[in-house]
């Protein structure tokens, strides 16, 4: 697991990101405790990770 951080909207969000061999598509999930879990296919580089991100942004800033 590897913590980042990225700007949505004028808010700085540190999320971590998961690696896994079993995933078949990224998933974003917010916890009780506002952190936010990305978790991405084995193969699937970092820069997807932060566009896939900023198209949930609106999402992710509501439910935080």
């Amino acid at each position: 697991m590897v913590n980042k951080t990225i700007k949505l909207k004028n808010n700085k969000i540190e999320y971590i990101v998961r690696r896994s061999r079993r995933s078949k598509c990224l998933r974003v999930a917010i916890k009780a405790d506002a952190s936010i879990v990305v978790t991405k296919p084995f193969l699937v580089p970092n820069f997807l990770v932060e566009s896939f991100l900023k198209q949930k942004a609106e999402w992710i800033l509501k439910t935080i």
